[in-house]
Parts: structure tokens; sequence; C-alpha cells
């Protein structure tokens, strides 16, 4: 058993390996999620799904390829590079974020400490997540992303 389990998390590192290099490939941040990814006939993968889309950063994973996408597999799986408006909205969410927590550090701000924080704009859909990523009390309009210390 001990085995089996070590295995198959060679296996799934090596995959997220190949995946994240795909990205690159495409010019596709790790930040940016992605809609779907295929992988052909990995059914024992389906206990590791929930540590495989959060990893990679992707909404679903299907266990067969579809047809049309057969022409595009590559070592086993087809990443789908389709985004759409509601993913980019999320990606640039998750920039924001990484962009809040630099200004965090930048200023001094303890990992528990609350502030507010002023921006130009952000994506009014991710607004909770954003101040729950960034310990955040509230996002306010300004003309550059400054962090105030409550």
């Amino acid at each position: 058993m001990h085995a089996k389990i070590i295995k198959e998390m060679q296996q799934i590192r090596k995959l997220v390996e190949e995946v994240h290099a795909e990205r690159k490939i495409k010019g596709i941040k790790l930040r940016q999620p992605l809609g779907a990814l295929y992988i052909n006939g990995q059914k024992w993968m389906t206990e590791y799904e929930d540590l495989l889309k959060s990893e990679l950063n992707i909404k679903k994973i299907f266990h067969h390829i579809p047809i049309g996408f057969i022409k595009n597999i590559k070592n086993g799986f087809y990443l789908d590079p389709t985004l759409t408006s509601q993913l980019i909205t999320e990606g640039k969410a998750r920039d924001l974020i990484r962009d809040i927590q630099d200004a965090r550090k930048a200023v001094g701000c303890r990992l528990d400490e609350l502030a507010t924080v002023e921006l130009p704009s952000w994506p009014s859909d991710f607004e909770n997540y954003i101040k729950t990523q960034t310990l955040t009390t509230k996002l306010v309009k300004g003309e550059n992303l400054k962090i105030i210390r409550v």
C-alpha cells in the first residue's frame, strides 16, 4: 500500500511539472485559472483531483480526452487554454492579490495585521475573495495601490 501511494504521488508530481511546463510554453501564468484539464485514462487520479485542481489552478479535470482534442495530446493530457471572461477576471483578481500582498510586505504589515487598501479598481465579483486573501477590511478608490494600516 505504501509503495503504491509513493508511486502515485510520483506520477502526480510528474503530471504537475508537465502541466506547469505546458502553461509556460503557452505563456499562461500559474495565477491565471484555466477551465479544464483532460487526462487520458488515469482513473486512479480521481482521488487526487482536489490536490491537482489546487496545484494546477484548474477548475475541472476530466479523465478522458474528447476525440476533437486527440491530435493535441501531449504527455497523456490536454490542457484547455480557453480563457472565458470569468477566468480572465479571476486571474486579474489573483494578480491584484499578489500586488496587495507585496505592498503589505513593503510597508511592514504583520501577517495577521488588518489593513484598508486604496486602489484605482478591482474586480467587484471577487471583492470578498480579495479582502479575505489579503486581510483587508475595506477596498477604497484611489489613484494608486496604497496600504492603510488600521
